[in-house]
């Protein structure tokens, strides 16, 4: 009875023991090299060069003999040459 009392103290002791040295170290215990924080950097857009077309539109003009309205095509906007961005999935 004596022996059996000494070894269920010996064990309890143990596990809190082992329980109380669990209790304030996050890793159990072990030891690790402090962690470097890595900056991490977008990547510089890609760009890459498009035409971009010119833009028409029809314009009234005026009116011809019988009241109806005369159009022609005009350039509102010239066509020229731009970036826009490559999107890498």
């Amino acid at each position: 009875m004596k022996t059996l009392m000494v070894l269920a103290t010996l064990g309890l002791s143990g596990f809190v023991g082992t329980a109380g040295a669990y209790a304030g170290d996050r890793d159990g215990g072990r030891r690790h090299e402090p962690r470097i924080h890595e900056r991490y950097c977008e990547p510089a857009p890609r760009l890459e060069r498009c035409w971009i077309a010119p833009r028409y539109e029809r314009v009234a003009v005026g009116v011809d003999d019988c009241g109806r309205p005369l159009f022609r095509m005009e350039c509102v906007q010239p066509g020229y040459w731009g970036t826009r961005p490559i999107h890498c999935d």
